[in-house]
């Protein structure tokens, strides 16, 4: 009997771990905006995606890898653009250095 017991402790322990691991990167939290933009692989140079608040509002950061020329781009939940870096150009637009100064990390809402 305690051999039952501890193999059906075994497996809904691991049912448990398996099922958290679903949403680990807190993708529940990406504006529908944006993960449809994702989606239909309109940005294959983002890697990640991570949510900040910045002046008093939530802000979603698109963290890229491997594309030289495509700028480290922050959106608003309605994927406004609130502040742009890098890129082609190397211009910065919007509150860049505000945001690098201010804005506080929550999570990543989104990984490729």
């Amino acid at each position: 009997m305690t051999t039952a017991k501890a193999t059906i402790s075994l497996v809904l322990v691991s049912a448990l771990m398996l099922g958290s691991g679903c949403h680990k990167d807190g993708s529940e939290a990406l504006p529908s905006c944006l993960r449809a933009k994702l989606e239909q692989g309109g940005s294959d140079c983002v890697v990640k995606v991570e949510e900040y608040l910045f002046q008093g509002r939530k802000v979603y950061r698109q963290v890229v890898d491997g594309c030289a020329d495509f700028p480290t781009t922050v959106v608003n939940a309605k994927c406004e653009m609130v502040c742009s870096c890098c890129g082609i150009t190397g211009i910065p637009e919007g509150p860049v250095e505000e945001f690098a100064q201010q804005a506080t990390f929550v999570q990543v809402v989104w990984e490729r």
